[in-house]
């Protein structure tokens, strides 16, 4: 009913959250050059960490498709026509970040595991947060953004 959609919504809110936080990092950490730059495949030495280019690794559409499609199979409770949707759409997303050369194939694929990962970790603490034992939330400012866990002994 409504009270399943309303917690795909704030599992879908929350794995975009964090995996974009996650993903976001390791743009800065990589600075990995896109394929289309023709700078090749490492990094870039000697950038600034805020610097706003050479950030291919990982792919963030790709976190955001699997993230998105983890969080619609638990909806669906794994049905195959939702599952298979879901994962192919977020497939065909990555597939297109490779063909039009904006990123390596690594960086796809470290893209959908962030994305798959957080996602299934953000379900599974919901699910415990139901149980009335552990509360997750994330936060996000100008300043800082992150996620805070309480769990209750």
């Amino acid at each position: 009913g409504n009270s399943r959609l309303s917690k795909l919504g704030v599992i879908g809110l929350e794995s975009y959250l964090i995996s974009g936080a996650v993903t976001g990092f390791l743009k800065l950490a990589v600075h990995r050059p896109r394929p289309d730059t023709n700078m090749g495949f490492e990094r870039v030495n000697n950038q600034p960490f805020f610097a706003k280019d050479n950030l291919s690794f990982p792919s963030g559409h790709a976190t955001t498709a699997f993230a998105g499609a983890r969080s619609i199979d638990w909806y669906f409770r794994g049905a195959l026509l939702p599952r298979y949707m879901a994962y192919g759409t977020a497939g065909l997303v990555a597939w297109s970040r490779i063909t039009n050369y904006r990123h390596w194939p690594t960086d796809v694929f470290v893209g959908a595991l962030v994305g798959y990962y957080t996602a299934d970790k953000i379900i599974k603490l919901n699910e415990k947060r139901v149980a009335g034992k552990m509360v997750f939330f994330p936060f996000y400012s100008k300043m800082a953004y992150g996620a805070n866990i309480l769990y209750k002994f």
